[in-house]
């Protein structure tokens, strides 16, 4: 009588169902850690730059700002797919589609520990102040968990905290 050693053809099978299950969990924990990295870095660079700006303010300096720019020219600049959360942050923070906005030069500012904001990335990799609320955003936006996110608010700290 033949006796059959090895693995059966399902055992293979199940093992690699196994493993392209823990494999998928691995990269989505990789992603969610990733995002909220991100998140983390947008808090930091916005917090340098307002922290510069009250400086200023504080100092009677010169301001970085480079023009003036209205809503809907800064709506112009954000992806199309990111309008509305771009819209909805702007009303929880209390702007409105007739602030003006001031686009900051971050080499004017001496910022130098940010990677974002000189248009490296293109035009809308910058910074931009509201001079109504004082609120800094980031029009390229920071992807997280299906949504971009432009500014530091409530949502974004409870995120990284």
């Amino acid at each position: 009588m033949n006796k059959k050693s090895g693995l059966s053809m399902l055992m293979l099978i199940i093992t690699i169902v196994v493993l392209i299950i823990l494999m998928s969990a691995i990269t989505l924990k990789i992603s969610i850690a990733s995002g909220r990295e991100n998140l983390s870095v947008l808090v930091n660079n916005v917090s340098v730059i307002e922290e510069y700006i009250a400086s200023c303010n504080v100092l009677k300096e010169e301001l970085p700002f480079s023009e003036t720019l209205t809503a809907a020219q800064v709506k112009a600049l954000i992806d199309e797919d990111n309008v509305v959360d771009f819209q909805n942050e702007l009303t929880n923070n209390g702007d409105s589609s007739t602030t003006s906005f001031k686009k900051i030069d971050m080499k004017r500012a001496g910022i130098k520990k940010t990677f974002t904001g000189y248009e490296k990335q293109g035009e809308n990799d910058i910074y931009v102040y509201s001079e109504s609320t004082g609120t800094v955003y980031y029009l390229l936006g920071v992807e997280y968990d299906g949504r971009v996110y432009f500014s530091v608010n409530n949502n974004v700290t409870n995120i990284v905290k």
